[in-house]
């Protein structure tokens, strides 16, 4: 009898392991896809899928490029879950960090222009400031874009990321204004001598926007966008907002992770998702404010990464500076040089950056065999350091499983045109 019932169990097991086994497949295929198939392709549709389904990711846009051309753009899942709005291709996302590459091809255009010297001091470059650290006077552009400028965030709250301690701190109100949190930031102690180390720090980019505009004489996203991006045919990339109801036109709409608690607006007493309201959003602008679709994403990469199939905005000797190792750093397989990740390999380096806010993960890629990609994510799971390692390595295997690639260029059929409805924020 024992027996008998131990089989009824494991029978009734087995069919419970099929049954969610179908409905995860079932579901995998209700899971919308837009834009061109391209069956040459198709592993990294399989990744994409594969990625949202374990990871309970609603939506997702992914752009491939080879030599130069674009040869992938496709959505994934949905923009707006609730209504049944399909990501498109050229879906609008916030891009995070990827943020911080715009600010360092802007600086290094500069540096280009002969406009500043990556070694000049930031105090001499940012009038007004007043550190309350004396080794601040020593912080220098390669400083901020090498992310050893001194300041460690592992051991103390991030301001960027504390605006409500920020403001209580000044006695001004919340949530304070960019230039509240760089009176902030200038008027605590440093954790370590600038140039000493690598400490990923968003504030180092926060000051590299202040650079920017004082060097240009410019608001920092009208520069960026006339100068860089504007040169590169981009119209869709600009600076984001922290609220539903102020986003662009075409942008998707943010998920935080499954269970994940609510929080108290830092704009009202409401109570909402922390990717709609309870982040700054127009205070992380040229850290991580920016919003664009993957394929402009492949845009902007095109223009340092030294094909020439696309004209570089950056000449080939500023690309070798901006991809340089750091001092501190003489052995790292990979290390972070000027505002990009790098990883020599023998015929030539890749390089790239991933990004991450509550709602948001980016992730750009420009490997040596000719192959970039871009994906973006409307998600970010809890474990968003294990999510980005797998989404590296997913579509680096995709690419690997690619035997014949495209020849035609899609870059002509990925274009936008949204418009935010706001004004950007000014310092």
């Amino acid at each position: 009898m024992k027996t008998d019932r131990f089989f009824r169990r494991l029978g009734a097991g087995l069919l419970l392991c099929v049954a969610l086994a179908f409905f995860a497949v079932e579901l995998r295929a209700q899971t919308p896809v837009t834009g061109q198939p391209v069956p040459a392709l198709a592993s990294f549709d399989s990744a994409m899928l594969a990625l949202m389904d374990e990871y309970d990711i609603p939506g997702a846009s992914l752009a491939v490029a080879r030599d130069g051309r674009l040869v992938f753009a496709r959505g994934y899942g949905f923009a707006d879950r609730e209504a049944g709005t399909a990501v498109q291709p050229n879906s609008i996302f916030r891009i995070a960090s990827l943020s911080k590459v715009v600010t360092a091809v802007t600086i290094m255009q500069l540096f280009q222009q002969g406009e500043l010297n990556l070694d000049d001091r930031v105090v001499d470059l940012v009038p007004g400031l007043s550190p309350a650290d004396s080794r601040f006077n020593e912080i220098t552009v390669r400083h901020l874009l090498q992310h050893s400028g001194g300041w460690d965030y592992s051991s103390i709250p991030d301001p960027l990321f504390n605006p409500r301690l920020v403001a209580s701190t000044l006695g001004v109100a919340s949530p304070p204004t960019p230039d509240d949190i760089l009176r902030f930031v200038v008027g605590n102690p440093l954790q370590f001598n600038p140039g000493t180390r690598h400490s990923y720090t968003n504030f180092g980019f926060t000051l590299l926007g202040h650079v920017i505009e004082s060097v240009t004489g410019q608001q920092y996203e009208k520069y960026v966008r006339e100068n860089v991006l504007g040169e590169l045919g981009i119209s869709c990339m600009k600076l984001g907002s922290s609220l539903p109801d102020n986003r662009a036109r075409g942008e998707v709409k943010y998920y935080d992770f499954p269970g994940a608690p609510t929080v108290q607006s830092l704009f009202s007493n409401q109570t909402v998702a922390r990717p709609d309201g309870g982040i700054y959003l127009e205070s992380f602008d040229s850290m991580g404010g920016w919003i664009s679709t993957a394929p402009d994403l492949l845009r902007f990469l095109g223009g340092f990464d030294g094909n020439t199939v696309r004209p570089d905005i950056l000449t080939p000797a500023t690309i070798a500076v901006m991809n340089s190792r750091p001092s501190y750093a003489p052995n790292a397989v990979a290390f972070y040089a000027l505002g990009i990740n790098v990883r020599p390999v023998q015929n030539g380096y890749n390089a790239f950056h991933a990004g991450s806010l509550p709602g948001t993960v980016s992730y750009l890629v420009r490997l040596a065999n000719g192959t970039s990609y871009a994906v973006i994510f409307n998600s970010r799971p809890q474990d968003d350091t294990e999510f980005i390692a797998d989404v590296d390595r997913e579509l680096f295997l995709a690419q690997q499983a690619v035997t014949a690639w495209p020849q035609h260029d899609l870059f002509g059929e990925n274009t936008c045109s949204a418009a935010s409805r706001r004004r950007p924020v000014r310092r």
